[in-house]
């Protein structure tokens, strides 16, 4: 959660009626019809003291021109609006979509490259920059961090901040669930804590609900508020809207991941659910099958009482031999020696490497796309202006 400050360091927004300006926007039909509007704006109202009050008339809020330019991904239209002094202060202390939230969002490194020339840095914001861009894979936000953010947030700070911690999970978290690898390494290798649990449990249980609870599900909290990166202030369509693919792969390098970094396999939730219950519950063969490998503790009960087995509906106690049953038909070419070491490499790989041969429980078919080389995908961005340049922005795309 963005830091507060004394009400006189806070940016207020004018509250100003949709203007002529609008108008001219919501016709226009090219970039360059969206910059000549802006340009004749500019020109006829200079800006005073830095600021050009006709364009910043709503812009800390989702509802501004700036928010429209970085929706439609008109770098040049935004360059212009930060030229003009639209705005300094760049959130609304109650705003969870700011300018800089929606363009870490949108994931074009081009757009954050001019807020950095601008020298433009987020001061205020609902949830954290880290939250956002660990939730929509933008690899090059995380290593940029401490030069989007003003000083009080941080690397060091927002890596392991709940914004809240009865509904929102840490950066790690949501980078984990939604299968966001190069996210997870730059998290990981920047201090995020595998083992920090919210109401929600750990990183692990995010990763174990698996791609399904985090791409299609509107009963999840961040889901329903990323709805509003779709529509412009108009209720236009967004010209430029991430296309975020998950690969069954990413999961369990990232599993395998959290548990080398300490990860409870065991942990409970507030609901006492296991990550493999979670696992089993939203139907995530990979999560399922791999936790199994690593030893995960299948006997143990949630407070309504459920177990592995009867979430798997098994006559049996389940084993890791029995599940691979259930999911593949053929019992596992490796059975995993449980101690005193965690799964041999070659069970987990046997998993990770190859969920081809589990039964797609979780995924369709055509929703899967490879990620080649995941497990080495570590995003340190080449500097363009402090911004990986277009083609390594480490969002899986």
């Amino acid at each position: 959660m963005g830091n507060s400050s004394s009400s006189s360091n806070k940016w207020k927004p004018l509250v100003a009626a949709p203007s002529a300006i609008s108008e001219c926007i919501k016709t226009a039909s090219s970039e360059d019809e969206v910059c000549r509007v802006f340009r004749a704006s500019i020109a006829s109202r200079p800006p005073k003291n830095g600021r050009c009050a006709q364009l910043d008339a709503l812009a800390t809020s989702s509802d501004s021109v700036l928010a429209y330019a970085i929706k439609c991904d008109y770098v040049e239209a935004v360059k212009l609006l930060l030229e003009a002094g639209v705005p300094r202060s760049m959130t609304h202390v109650l705003e969870m979509w700011d300018p800089m939230a929606i363009a870490v969002w949108h994931g074009n490194p081009k757009m954050l490259a001019a807020f950095m020339a601008a020298g433009v840095r987020r001061e205020y914001g609902l949830y954290t920059l880290a939250t956002v861009a660990a939730y929509a894979g933008n690899a090059p936000a995380l290593v940029n961090y401490d030069k989007l953010c003003e000083t009080y947030n941080s690397k060091a700070t927002d890596f392991n901040a709940v914004p809240n911690k009865d509904t929102f999970m840490t950066p790690l978290m949501y980078a984990a669930g939604r299968g966001q690898l190069p996210c997870v390494n730059i998290l990981l290798n920047n201090g995020a804590d595998a083992k920090l649990a919210c109401e929600e449990g750990t990183a692990l249980h995010a990763v174990a609900r698996g791609p399904v609870y985090w791409h299609d599900n509107e009963a999840e909290c961040f889901y329903s508020y990323a709805s509003a990166m779709h529509k412009t202030l108009f209720g236009l369509d967004a010209k430029h809207v991430p296309s975020v693919k998950y690969n069954p792969a990413d999961y369990g390098t990232i599993i395998n991941k959290l548990v080398s970094a300490g990860a409870d396999i065991n942990a409970v939730d507030r609901l006492g659910c296991t990550p493999i219950m979670l696992a089993a519950k939203f139907k995530h063969s990979v999560g399922l099958l791999l936790l199994a490998a690593l030893g995960a503790d299948m006997s143990l009960r949630s407070v309504h009482g459920d177990t592995i087995q009867s979430m798997l509906g098994m006559s049996e106690p389940p084993t890791y031999a029995s599940i691979h049953v259930m999911l593949t038909g053929a019992p596992p070419a490796v059975i995993p020696t449980l101690a005193p070491a965690p799964a041999p490499a070659a069970a987990a790989a046997e998993i990770v490497a190859a969920p081809s041969a589990v039964t797609r429980m979780d995924t369709e078919p055509d929703a899967i796309a490879p990620a080649p080389d995941a497990e080495e995908q570590v995003v340190e961005a080449e500097e363009v202006g402090g911004v990986a340049p277009e083609g390594k922005r480490g969002v899986l795309d």
